[in-house]
């Protein structure tokens, strides 16, 4: 067992190349997706489905709240070695989705139902608004359910099986689609029909796979109480700070809104879809590190522990950096290129959450830290007030006349002050770890960031139109820049010795 805590940087990088092939393929699908149900299912009946599914959304926060919580704890008894509690950590997992798919039910049958009265309908369109209603409850309990599954597969890195679950997913969802183009049907109903039973086939495809792979994935669902009361502790503080995380766009809106009207809503709108499929990719990176960094907190290996957080700082700011100072430069004409008319205020949106979700990615890392612990009560209440901070500075700010940027400048202030304090909560619960590399890594990868950002921008100002070539040398310059620094500045002597093995074996 004492490989499973080593630092394993060949499994890392294949595990990033699997979780970036499965973002690239998924976000492809689902943005043709988006437009073949908007044209298939038609204007109206496409609203009733969003408005109707959106009842059932909420409920998302459970799934990925448990998600990391069953991921933390099966993850760390995997290091343990301990198969015993290994499957009773995965059986109390699996009691609490079971405990959270029966108060869904009950929600969604009295309060849900009560809501859905409420709801402004086409007329004729309720019977079927109704079926859509009960068919996507189903489909989020079925999505719940496989959380455990899924989660195992994380805490035991198998990556590779985690995007071919996605991808098969994004794929059946979008063949269902197309068989709505066959048929003269309710097509409303049928598509929350076919989706549902979609999720159905990769539920039980993928509780089939656990249970042939994983000895622990066998239900008798006998609780082991001293597992399942920290498990159920770590799933409501982290339902409070991924509520704070879902709140906080909401909130901003809705500030925008009341202070400056619908017309910097779609800005705002442009900004957070930018910045979400950023997020995307760069999350791949450091997601690839969150099993050997709580598998090794478990065996007390901190020193690799402490090459791991190292190393996902260096690899996910670094691939940042190569996306980002790009966009951030090229913002007119990137968003030109893929809206042609864009709304005021999108630019200076969309850079602020640039840089807010570089604070954010370094903030993901440590998190993965303080998981490991198990112990994320501070966490989860520094944090979560701290993502809310800016819709209530920006309803202050707005009031005595601040311009409408404030809210997002205010946001990236607050995400650099909950990385400070983020490292400060690491260092009190594993002092082992040397905050201050972090630090140290930080800064060299942000100077070497600068400094390409800055040479990027002067050598685009020497072209003479903005278009494709000043993009393009832009995104050279910044891109050679940017690995020259980080190779010679940021990178450990091990880290370059893996990759000049990978370089000769390609070359």
């Amino acid at each position: 067992m004492a490989e499973e805590a080593k630092l394993d940087n060949r499994r890392i990088m294949k595990n990033s190349v699997m979780l970036y092939v499965r973002s690239l393929f998924t976000m492809a699908i689902g943005l043709y997706t988006s437009r073949v149900v908007l044209e298939v299912l038609g204007i109206d009946d496409f609203g009733v489905y969003s408005v109707v599914g959106s009842l059932v959304v909420v409920f998302g926060f459970f799934t990925s709240s448990v998600a990391s919580s069953i991921s933390r704890f099966v993850s760390f008894e995997l290091a343990s070695g301990d198969t015993r509690r290994l499957r009773s950590t995965f059986n109390s997992g699996m009691v609490i989705v079971l405990c959270l798919a029966g108060i869904i039910i009950l929600v969604s049958e009295t309060v849900g139902l009560w809501a859905f009265g409420r709801l402004n309908l086409p007329a004729g369109s309720e019977r079927a608004a109704m079926w859509v209603y009960q068919l996507s409850i189903a489909t989020a309990i079925l999505n719940l359910l496989q959380t455990s599954y899924i989660s195992t597969i994380i805490a035991h890195e198998r990556m590779g099986v985690f995007a071919y679950v996605d991808i098969i997913n994004s794929t059946l969802k979008l063949a269902a689609i197309f068989v709505l183009k066959f048929t003269g049907s309710d097509k409303l109903v049928l598509y929350a029909f076919l989706v549902m039973a979609v999720m159905m086939l990769v539920t039980t495809g993928t509780a089939i796979y656990c249970r042939r792979s994983f000895a622990e994935c066998r239900i008798d669902l006998r609780a082991d109480r001293d597992i399942i009361r920290p498990m159920m502790v770590f799933s409501g503080w982290n339902l409070f700070k991924t509520g704070c995380d879902a709140a906080r766009p909401t909130g901003i809106n809705v500030v925008v809104n009341l202070f400056f009207g619908v017309a910097l809503n779609a800005a705002v709108g442009v900004a957070m879809n930018v910045s979400a499929n950023m997020f995307k990719f760069t999350a791949n990176v450091f997601t690839a590190f969150k099993p050997q960094i709580i598998k090794a907190y478990g065996m007390r290996a901190f020193g690799n522990m402490q090459s791991l957080l190292a190393n996902a700082y260096r690899f996910s700011l670094s691939m940042q950096m190569i996306v980002t100072i790009p966009l951030l430069l090229e913002m007119p004409y990137i968003l030109k290129i893929w809206l042609g008319v864009y709304p005021d205020y999108a630019v200076v949106f969309c850079r602020l959450l640039l840089v807010s979700m570089l604070f954010d990615a370094m903030i993901s890392i440590t998190e993965y830290g303080i998981n490991a612990t198990g112990k994320i009560m501070r966490f989860s209440l520094v944090n979560g007030l701290l993502t809310i901070s800016p819709v209530v500075v920006g309803c202050v700010a707005f009031s005595y006349g601040a311009p409408p940027q404030t809210v997002y400048a205010a946001q990236a202030a607050a995400c650099a002050v909950a990385l400070v304090c983020d490292l400060a909560i690491l260092k009190s619960l594993v002092p082992e770890i040397n905050i201050g590399a972090a630090y140290s890594i930080l800064l060299r990868i942000g100077c070497v960031g600068a400094v390409a950002a800055g040479a990027a921008w002067w050598c685009g100002s020497l072209v003479p139109h903005n278009g494709v070539v000043r993009l393009l040398t832009v995104c050279a310059v910044s891109t050679v820049l940017c690995c020259a620094g980080v190779w010679q500045f940021a990178l450990g002597d091990s880290a370059r010795a893996i990759v000049r093995k990978k370089l000769k074996k390609i070359f």
